[in-house]
């Protein structure tokens, strides 16, 4: 990850996000810290998935506190508020997505779900 980090940061300018997922070889809260001890902070940040890692029993709350820096992007899935919060004190740009994995349905269905999770984010200030 070190290698193609620094490849991807001197090729084209980017940061390397990676993305934990359940039931992959990193899904778990303490192999996400191994992951993260073992990587270049200059050149390999965290994708947070808030839902993958609260599935594999890990703790946003804690990864967020002891990894600010680490933080570069996130996946908001069953968003608690309380994570929210802790991510707006981070006081940097973190670009975010809010997914709702509904696979396969109705190009309708989650039109509904994105409205109220936007409107539920901006009471949040997000």
């Amino acid at each position: 990850m070190n290698e193609l980090g620094r490849r991807i940061a001197d090729e084209f300018g980017l940061r390397t996000q990676f993305h934990p997922h359940a039931d992959t070889h990193i899904a778990t809260h303490e192999q996400v810290e191994r992951f993260l001890a073992q990587t270049d902070p200059a050149v390999v940040n965290l994708c947070l998935d808030t839902g993958h890692l609260s599935y594999c029993g890990g703790d946003n709350l804690k990864l967020i506190r002891d990894h600010p820096g680490r933080i570069g992007y996130v996946h908001l899935k069953q968003v608690d508020p309380v994570v929210l919060a802790e991510l707006a004190k981070l006081e940097i740009d973190v670009y975010a997505i809010v997914e709702q994995d509904l696979y396969p349905c109705d190009p309708d269905e989650p039109l509904p779900i994105a409205e109220r999770t936007f409107a539920y984010l901006s009471a949040h200030g997000l």
